[in-house]
């Protein structure tokens, strides 16, 4: 009994020996990636934040988040990654950064987007202002912690793909999730993503070797086809890189981190915006993939094309093969004889002065005088008759 009393005892110190990483976001698709990856990473007691409700979703493979890691209530940390598919909030950033680094984090990852920002953009829907905003409230809230910015294109693929009924979009999950080469530079605004865009699963990864960085960081991340590098490899290949890859960055970077504060520790208030059941984000059609967006512009198009053809002010008089007598479709359009003038000189045509109505107007006229009178000549009906009857009557 003492030494079956006795084990649990050194489980606790054991447990207690490993490093507390906290994953925001990690309901969501990229932050669920990050937590398939540092489960496996040895002396790491996984935390995440995510919806009460998710911890119960089981991914591809059949596995929940809970089995992958425990819901946060409070603490100390050692580390935070902060992984979201769309971008955050950066008040909830900055105030989430600041808790964990006041708690103790010795090492903050930040998912971001490469590219530069552009605030005209936003309003359509653009979401590369929010990034960089949300960037730069990490690097100003980290405290003495090393802060890794790893920015990446946006992620396709993801653990959740199998039963997702857009075939379009599972397909294309399952082409990038093929994709395990990873590239690290030095950030630059001018970074691009081939392809699709990045594979989530490949730049999961980089969460478990950012956690060793020795010094703050801003690296563009992009994956393409290959061989997935090892981890040493890539341990290898940050450390080599420069603080940033363009004398703007790397001043922005450094004003960043010499403006850092730290603040108040982890409370309710800070975690509810990481643990709140997320409403489904509005997307700006337009901006959405030509699956989606295609019908969109085409009707726009469409509009203004139609728009444009009517301040013409066209007509069959204006088709010159319809009303030239000598053209070989002028049998299948005789009817325009009264209602167009051929002038042989300009080779153009223009509506007659002597009939004004279209054949289908005066159709419509005539019958409902007949109708009512059953005699399109009567006195009464010529009465109630545009004025341009009398033309159409002779």
């Amino acid at each position: 009994l003492a030494h079956r009393r006795a084990r649990p005892a050194r489980c606790a110190v054991a447990m207690a020996s490993e490093r507390v990483v906290l994953v925001a976001g990690a309901g969501c698709l990229t932050g669920r990636s990050v937590c398939n990856e540092l489960r496996r990473a040895p002396g790491v007691d996984l935390a995440a934040l995510a919806p009460e409700e998710l911890f119960l979703a089981t991914n591809d493979d059949g596995r929940t988040l809970a089995a992958d890691a425990r819901p946060f209530a409070g603490g100390s940390v050692d580390a935070l990654v902060i992984a979201t598919d769309e971008a955050p909030d950066a008040q909830d950033v900055a105030s989430l950064v600041s808790a964990a680094a006041c708690s103790g984090a010795q090492n903050i990852v930040f998912y971001g987007r490469i590219g530069k920002a552009n605030a005209a953009l936003a309003a359509l829907g653009d979401e590369s202002t929010a990034w960089a905003e949300a960037e730069t409230a990490c690097l100003e809230n980290c405290g003495d912690a090393v802060a890794t910015i790893l920015r990446t294109g946006e992620l396709k693929g993801g653990p959740y793909y199998r039963l997702d009924v857009d075939t379009m979009r599972a397909q294309t999950a399952a082409v990038v999730d093929t994709e395990r080469s990873i590239t690290l530079a030095a950030a630059d605004p001018k970074a691009k993503q081939k392809g699709f865009g990045g594979s989530r699963s490949a730049v999961a990864r980089l969460a478990a070797v950012a956690l060793d960085a020795s010094k703050s960081r801003i690296i563009d991340a992009t994956t393409g086809e290959g061989a997935a590098p090892s981890e040493d490899s890539l341990r290898a290949s940050l450390n080599e890189l420069p603080p940033a890859g363009t004398v703007s960055e790397a001043a922005e970077l450094s004003r960043a981190l010499e403006t850092r504060t730290t603040g108040e520790p982890f409370s309710p208030e800070i975690l509810a915006p990481w643990t709140a059941s997320q409403k489904p984000k509005v997307v700006n059609p337009l901006l959405a993939p030509p699956a989606v967006s295609g019908p969109y512009w085409g009707a726009i198009a469409l509009f203004v094309w139609g728009s444009w053809l009517a301040s013409l002010n066209w007509s069959w008089c204006n088709v010159p093969f319809a009303v030239d007598p000598n053209s070989p479709f002028h049998a299948r359009f005789e009817q325009l004889d009264t209602l167009c003038v051929w002038d042989p000189d300009t080779r153009t045509g223009r509506p007659s002065e002597a009939n004004d109505l279209s054949l289908g107007y005066e159709t419509v006229i005539k019958n409902q005088i007949r109708r009512v009178t059953g005699d399109e000549t009567a006195p009464k009906a010529r009465a109630n008759a545009p004025k341009s009857w009398d033309r159409v009557v002779k």
